[in-house]
């Protein structure tokens, strides 16, 4: 199991300082260029160790919908030794129009829930796509009221939006977040992308508050 404390560390430092001093909750949303960084490792690292210090939690969203990938990572047998399992569903809907829904115009807030890990307040999101007919399409949408009661109730919630190049879910919440964090795989190139992902996160209204460099997603060179 790989163990980036002491490399997130500092970024949850650094990230806190710059939160306004309101006594509201924050939204910070993780993306990466392209889908090799290893976006999705960084963002629960993140939010697992932000959860540490938290008095009203953290929640993790996952807008990678058919996968659940953070719900599967730690819903797996390792992480579940080491942090207890995902607990029972949550309602995630908070009584609002929320930031996802189905094209066939079927109610889908119940589709999201969200579930605490093990004894931590750490909360993950999981979306439950049977929810809806087969063939319905899932849509991500700005829903400024939804967020503004997230930050009524938590401390911190992390959203995990998939590149570009598997997704453009992430773009309809650029604009909703506090800040926006890129991950990159520690190449040239995927800087370069990075520079231009964070033009289109400010023409959507976004802030662009950082970059991580993930070395472990630097792809080998030959010897």
């Amino acid at each position: 199991m790989i163990d980036l404390t002491e490399d997130l560390s500092q970024l949850v430092h650094s990230l806190e300082r710059t939160r306004p001093d309101t006594g509201r909750g924050w939204v910070i949303l993780f993306t990466a260029p392209n889908r090799h960084a290893g976006l999705s490792l960084i963002t629960r690292e993140f939010a697992r160790l932000a959860a540490r210090k938290s008095q009203r939690g953290v929640w993790l969203y996952d807008l990678d919908f058919l996968a659940n990938s953070q719900y599967r990572a730690f819903a797996a047998p390792g992480m579940v030794r080491k942090f207890g399992p995902p607990g029972a569903p949550l309602d995630a809907s908070l009584n609002k129009d929320a930031f996802w829904k189905f094209d066939n115009d079927t109610d889908a807030n119940s589709a999201l829930t969200l579930h605490r890990v093990g004894r931590s307040r750490l909360f993950v999101s999981r979306f439950n796509a049977r929810a809806a007919a087969p063939g319905t399409r899932i849509k991500v949408r700005a829903a400024h009221d939804y967020w503004e009661a997230v930050r009524d109730v938590v401390d911190l919630a992390v959203i995990d939006a998939p590149s570009p190049e598997r997704s453009r879910a992430g773009f309809a919440l650029y604009g909703e977040a506090d800040a926006v964090v890129f991950v990159v795989d520690g190449t040239e190139k995927s800087a370069e992308q990075a520079h231009v992902l964070a033009e289109e996160v400010e023409a959507r209204g976004g802030l662009p508050a950082g970059l991580v460099v993930n070395q472990l997603a630097r792809p080998r060179r030959a010897a």
